[in-house]
């Protein structure tokens, strides 16, 4: 099994065809390009990396400790890889080059590449998950998710993370 944590930005994943906006949540089809920088769609802030490859290789979501969904909760893999980002982060590490990655078997024998990488509050967040949503937010959220989870972040606190699995065989 190879396994390994990186601090060094360029060693981010090869690219997908889908993005998640770490800033609005937003997925964000982006091809591959030498130059530029994109953005996002929605919130036009720029996206954290560029992907490119067929989209049914991997399977892209977000999970954390506290969840709006119910389906994002974390499998024991991504339970411990947020638990290693909270420390770093509380150690000072930067939450902008703090991964984890994997090669893993399941029990029915297949090979899947683990990737996990923070989601940090950032002002945008606020709004839907800072400690003080509006009513009219908190009422809009609850009409799709009655056991909301998601709240009660402050600026800098790791809010969840981006997980991505790729199958090997």
């Amino acid at each position: 099994m190879t396994s390994g944590t990186s601090s060094d930005p360029s060693a981010a994943p090869r690219p997908i065809s889908i993005i998640v906006c770490p800033n609005c949540g937003a997925g964000n089809r982006i091809g591959p390009s030498e130059r530029g920088s994109p953005h996002c769609g929605t919130c036009k802030q720029p996206l954290p990396w560029v992907v490119s490859a067929d989209e049914s290789t991997f399977e892209v979501s977000r999970t954390a400790f506290r969840v709006r969904n119910p389906d994002n909760a974390p499998d024991a893999w991504e339970l411990a890889g947020l638990e290693g980002f909270q420390k770093s982060m509380a150690g000072g590490g930067d939450a902008k080059v703090i991964e984890t990655y994997d090669i893993v078997t399941t029990k029915e024998g297949q090979r899947l590449f683990r990737y996990l990488r923070p989601i940090v509050m950032r002002e945008p967040c606020m709004a839907c998950h800072g400690p003080a949503v509006a009513q009219d937010v908190k009422a809009e959220i609850a009409k799709y998710y009655t056991d909301d989870k998601a709240i009660g972040f402050n600026l800098g606190e790791l809010r969840g993370a981006f997980s991505l699995v790729q199958q090997l065989d």
